[in-house]
């Protein structure tokens, strides 16, 4: 899954990491693109489409990560769980 694919995009920090996903989040909640930054790397996410997959509430993402300058991309999905929080399906 992207979750994967962001672990091995962001070679940095745990910190790093966390301001990575708390931007995801912020997509998969709020629909809007968000951006982080640190010492070592930077990045963004933009949302894609949403879709039922069921009864259940889906968004696709593309997080842009940009290391020592270079743009990789990874691609990912997220649904909405009943409780109203979200987890990352793909």
């Amino acid at each position: 899954g992207a979750g994967g694919d962001l672990a091995r995009l962001v070679a940095v920090g745990g910190g790093d990491r966390e301001r990575a996903y708390a931007a995801e989040r912020v997509v998969w909640v709020e629909g809007r693109r968000s951006e982080w930054r640190s010492e070592k790397a930077y990045g963004y996410v933009e949302p894609g489409r949403t879709y039922y997959r069921g009864a259940v509430y889906c968004r696709e993402y593309t997080h842009t990560i940009y290391v020592g300058g270079r743009p990789q991309t990874a691609v990912g999905t997220a649904c909405r769980n009943p409780d109203g929080s979200w987890s990352q399906v793909g």
